[in-house]
């Protein structure tokens, strides 16, 4: 906790009073500790508390200090609050320019630092994470009148919290998973404040049970029959078929397949190295998969391998998932147009199932044959709440994931026939 020395303050309209005020600074936020100082001994009475939220609502009257003692304190400690915000850099001061010009923009300093540090910030995050910010927080700081970081105080952001909860009530229990995005972001900006020195401690970490229950949801899944029935439609596209196979059989994410290059194919050993996606929604670049997670050696079927090494010879891109431009993978939307083709001529109802519905199918079955922990590494899950973290994959492990992978695809018609 930070704290200065006391200074005495003589205050003349209350019996030439003698009050010494500390300001403090800990978890909760700013606060100052007053007492009257006996003007024979020069020792303190017992002390009493000030805080910033208060001073309108005025501070308990605690025996032997009357009414008059206290107001005069308050004044002084009001005061003292005001030189304390000034201190704080003037563009950081307003809490909204710092949520929204500071941390969430694009450009913005704190992730010029996070991309120097290697670490993957998408544009799109970026923006979703402003987004519930503008909607969730930022209508109830102004109404609350909350201007200055130092101003968030652990009771203000406990109000917030509870009004936020209310909001999303309204709106319907799914919004809960967005208001806990607002705390994320809220979570994220003020830790950059802390390192900042801004403010001496993030009080987004001050809550017992950070997030909102949210409604559980059933992943829409495909069973084995329909992906036997997919796997043998006609299909318009071969490297939509191609991504299809892949999807189903690595669990791979449709970014991760659009950023596949060639040099991370290994036909030889059959196997690839997940090392790169390609972000269509952040100006159209490769970067690190999500959570910055490479996966190596990641085994192929050969159905799998035949079918992409179809594609090497039809242009001379360095993706294997080529697009009309040499410098950029296939689109998409591409992709999604020719799998629901697929899906519709296989006679499969949709449903709210999409092409990430195959990670969920391969993610089952790879559980189902090789275990959690294993399948965790595979897949490339990042925490054991998705699954679980898994050290190291030997060659005795990667068999077991060949056979479980080769065991999907045992309904496809021969690559060519």
């Amino acid at each position: 906790m930070k704290k200065t020395n006391p200074t005495v303050y003589n205050i003349h309209d209350v019996k030439h009073t003698k009050i010494y005020i500390s300001k403090r600074i800990n978890k909760t936020g700013l606060f100052f500790v007053c007492a009257a100082l006996d003007p024979l001994t020069g020792k303190s009475g017992k002390s009493f508390v000030i805080r910033p939220e208060t001073f309108d609502d005025g501070t308990p009257i605690l025996p032997p200090y009357g009414k008059k003692v206290i107001a005069a304190a308050r004044q002084v400690a009001e005061r003292l609050a005001q030189e304390h915000l000034t201190t704080v850099p003037d563009k950081h001061t307003d809490l909204e320019a710092f949520l929204l010009e500071s941390v969430w923009k694009e450009d913005s300093p704190y992730f010029k630092k996070r991309a120097d540090d290697g670490h993957v910030v998408t544009v799109s995050y970026v923006r979703m994470c402003r987004r519930v910010l503008e909607l969730y927080f930022l209508p109830w700081s102004r109404e609350r009148g909350v201007k200055s970081i130092a101003q968030f105080t652990k009771p203000l952001a406990d109000e917030w919290r509870a009004w936020a909860r209310t909001k999303a009530e309204k709106a319907g229990f799914r919004y809960h998973s967005t208001v806990n995005m607002a705390f994320s972001a809220l979570k994220i900006a003020f830790d950059d404040a802390v390192e900042l020195e801004l403010v001496p401690v993030n009080v987004m970490t001050l809550f017992k049970t950070r997030r909102i229950k949210e409604a559980k949801s059933v992943k829409a899944v495909f069973s084995d029959d329909e992906i036997q029935r997919i796997l043998a439609a006609n299909w318009e596209d071969p490297r939509a078929e191609a991504a299809f196979m892949l999807a189903v059989t690595t669990g791979m994410r449709l970014a991760e397949i659009t950023g596949l290059r060639r040099d991370c194919v290994f036909s030889e050993k059959g196997t690839i190295d997940v090392k790169w996606q390609f972000a269509e929604s952040d100006n159209r670049r490769l970067c690190k998969p999500k959570c910055g997670k490479e996966r190596l050696d990641v085994p192929i079927p050969d159905e799998v391998l035949k079918a992409m090494d179809k594609l090497k010879f039809k242009r001379k891109s360095p993706y294997v998932f080529y697009g009309t431009n040499d410098s950029e993978p296939i689109k998409v939307n591409l992709i999604y147009k020719y799998f629901y083709m697929a899906i519709e001529s296989a006679g499969v109802e949709r449903g709210k199932r999409t092409f990430h519905s195959l990670r969920h199918y391969y993610a089952k079955k790879l559980r189902q044959a090789v275990g959690l922990d294993l399948a965790s590494a595979i897949i490339g899950h990042a925490t054991v709440a998705m699954t679980k973290e898994y050290d190291t994959v030997d060659a005795r492990d990667l068999a077991q994931v060949r056979d479980a992978t080769a065991n999907i695809l045992q309904f496809k018609k021969a690559v060519g026939s």
